[in-house]
């Protein structure tokens, strides 16, 4: 089976671009995203690599930059990747997400209709992150009641996607209880929530990582 591994990216990984402490913390997830790309690899799954993230300091594309440091992680390893593919459109977690789902959809989808889809972001976006699959899974859903050009291998990848299971990886320069994914979850549930949950609302508490 083969296994897509959409890596989302958290700005150029480059030295003269960042804080020592955030390179430090950013080295960290990408060695993490590499060891989950390793242990795809050793289980005998076809891996595909999908980097997401466009361009941003000095004209640099985020995925080139993260693709680089990934590849020196998993060192011999890096050959036995089926295939790397940059997306480098996207500059939001959300575009990140839809831009993602578009290149399986048009490129992936045709070559193979058995895979999982695993998503790596870091620990306080993991929210936001299952938020958006839903959110724009319910979207190309309307699309295709519209009578949009997806086809049958597209609505395979659109029935799978709700499946993508999210990786969230610590990043020592980002606490892991940061509460900023948290409320902007909160804010979206208050939009679409009815009047008598609104009040049940404050009980929730974001979990705790340790």
């Amino acid at each position: 089976m083969r296994t897509i591994v959409v890596v989302l990216c958290y700005g150029v990984f480059d030295a003269n671009w960042r804080t020592p402490a955030e390179m430090a913390g950013y080295r960290l997830y990408l060695r993490d995203v590499a060891e989950t790309i390793r242990g795809e690899i050793i289980n005998k799954s076809e891996v595909t690599v999908l980097i997401s993230g466009g361009v941003t300091a000095n004209n640099k594309i985020e995925a080139t930059t993260v693709k680089r440091q990934i590849a020196l992680n998993l060192c011999e390893m890096a050959s036995e990747v089926e295939e790397w593919i940059l997306e480098d459109r996207s500059l939001t977690t959300p575009a990140n997400i839809w831009e993602s789902f578009r290149i399986i959809n048009e490129k992936l989808a045709e070559i193979d209709s058995h895979y999982r889809i695993l998503i790596t972001c870091d620990i306080p976006r993991k929210y936001k992150v299952q938020w958006l699959i839903k959110k724009w899974y319910a979207r190309a859903k309307k699309l295709d009641r519209q009578g949009c050009h997806w086809s049958s291998s597209n609505l395979r990848c659109l029935l799978s996607w709700p499946e993508a299971e999210v990786i969230a990886l610590y990043r020592p320069d980002i606490s892991p209880k940061s509460t900023c994914s948290f409320q902007w979850l909160e804010t979206q549930i208050l939009k679409v929530s009815p009047p008598i949950l609104n009040d049940r609302i404050g009980m929730l508490r974001p979990i705790e990582t340790t």
